[in-house]
């Protein structure tokens, strides 16, 4: 089942949409405070956080940027404010996925969340959590489990993972694999972390510019597993830069040559 942490000092709040998320079959845990808040998402496997912004001991913009920090990458994280102290294009730079106002529709908000888990948990390639965009990356990557690490090409990124070539015929859907990427954009800034392979493909005929004699060039999806701290912030600058905003298609396959794992 779905996990949401709801996060807000005011108890009957907290109560009314801890009751409608219960109507939806999500499985709830609520929070008064921020301290509470982490505890909660230290020792549970939580899926979605919604997260009001002001708050005593702390705000959920705090929240969100240690969630990013501390937390999978592949959670989801809602905020809701009667206030203007936070821009929807802010909250979208920091790693969240909607920003509503108080006071909130309860339905609107609900169903943001399932769209959100739909995507997640989407058959298809490698988390659909966000937009994607073309980028020509260099990245080393290597197989847990094998000694030798091999160049590729990132040639798709979005919040949820990214799409690279490579001529690695071992690399299969479930593989997981440790990543290092470089990215020039306005500065160097570098990702690395754990990814898992969800799909894998041939490449197009016309995307192998060597000669018949070298290895065919092949493509891999990639859901990110976990990042390394310092390259949270890294990732979401790049992120804000290339507006990659969540939800939408990503990195959605052009044929049927696909492989694919169960999640």
């Amino acid at each position: 089942m779905t996990a949401v942490l709801i996060v807000d000092d005011e108890p009957d709040i907290a109560e009314l949409f801890e009751s409608e998320f219960q109507d939806f079959g999500f499985t709830t845990f609520t929070a008064g405070n921020i301290t509470t808040a982490k505890s909660i998402l230290a020792s549970n496997s939580i899926d979605i956080v919604l997260s009001d912004v002001r708050m005593p001991g702390g705000n959920g913009i705090e929240l969100l940027k240690w969630v990013r920090t501390e937390c999978p990458p592949s959670l989801i994280f809602l905020i809701m404010t009667g206030y203007s102290d936070v821009s929807l294009a802010d909250a979208l730079s920091l790693g969240a996925h909607g920003l509503f106002a108080k006071p909130v529709d309860l339905e609107k908000i609900i169903g943001c969340a399932r769209a959100c888990m739909e995507l997640r948990q989407d058959s298809g390639p490698a988390n659909r959590r966000s937009t994607r965009k073309p980028v020509n990356l260099k990245a080393t990557i290597s197989q847990i489990g094998e000694p030798s690490p091999f160049p590729a090409t990132v040639l798709d990124l979005s919040r949820g993972g990214f799409f690279f070539s490579h001529q690695n015929p071992m690399i299969t859907p479930g593989a997981e694999l440790d990543f290092r990427m470089d990215c020039q954009i306005k500065n160097r800034l570098e990702i690395s972390g754990k990814a898992i392979v969800r799909w894998t493909k041939h490449m197009p005929e016309q995307a192998n510019q060597s000669s018949n004699n070298s290895p065919p060039i092949l493509g891999a999806g990639v859901e990110f597993l976990q990042l390394a701290k310092n390259s949270s912030e890294d990732l979401l600058s790049i992120l804000t830069i290339l507006e990659i905003y969540p939800i939408g298609d990503v990195l959605a396959p052009d044929d049927s040559e696909i492989q694919q794992t169960p999640k």
